[in-house]
């Protein structure tokens, strides 16, 4: 079995028994262990720098979409 599916079969089963039983023991385990198998079944969103020049004029950016279209034309 692959090691993300038995954490993931680990983490399932610690949430059915949390629904059973309603514990805090029982929740602390299925937030563990959903927690520790996160990772490897959802990305994090990475964080970007963005370089954006406000000062530029609607009639520029209209002249450089202009420009781009006629290239991929």
């Amino acid at each position: 079995m692959d090691p993300v599916e038995a954490m993931r079969e680990v983490a399932d089963w610690a949430v059915r028994m949390w629904r059973e039983h309603r514990t805090a023991e029982w929740a602390e385990l299925a937030v563990e262990w959903q927690g520790k198998v996160a990772p490897y079944i959802r990305p994090r969103l990475a964080a970007i720098e963005a370089n954006i020049n406000v000062n530029v004029s609607i009639f520029e950016r209209i002249e450089r979409a202009r420009g781009r279209i006629a290239i991929a034309a």
